[in-house]
């Protein structure tokens, strides 16, 4: 039993530390998009409007930067939402992959974001239907 919590508490602050970097990720991200054409080229949808890209700095702060923030601290505080916190910001990584995945196959550009989002949706995903699964025991 005692194996059981220091494994679980283990795992909590892995979740803990991915979902704190991931939220800062985020961050220093739209900070280079702002910084450095040369990066902001490669994520670029529209390389002629910039609008493109930067209409989605709003679901970023809410949902990639502040989902991941909240999650990190929910699952860090054994807090009772973690489970909420993360399947919300799992949702909301999946949601915007598909469109970008769907974007880069129409129109070719911003692929470079592909890789990156994936990992995301993949990782938060997996660390929210592990929540769940602990919640269940």
């Amino acid at each position: 039993m005692e194996d059981q919590a220091r494994t679980t508490a283990t795992w909590r602050s892995l979740a803990t530390a991915y979902l704190a970097a991931q939220a800062a990720l985020g961050v220093i991200w739209w900070g280079l998009l702002a910084a450095s054409p040369t990066v902001r080229s490669w994520f670029e949808l529209l390389p002629h409007r910039h609008g493109a890209l930067d209409s989605f700095l709003l679901a970023d702060l809410a949902v990639f930067i502040g989902g991941s923030a909240a999650s990190a601290l929910a699952v860090w505080t054994v807090s009772r939402w973690a489970v909420t916190a993360t399947s919300f910001t799992a949702g909301g990584l999946v949601y915007a992959t598909l469109c970008l995945l769907a974007w880069v196959a129409f129109e070719g550009s911003a692929a470079a974001g592909v890789a990156p989002m994936v990992v995301a949706s993949a990782v938060t995903g997996a660390i929210a239907i592990r929540l769940r699964a602990e919640e269940g025991r």
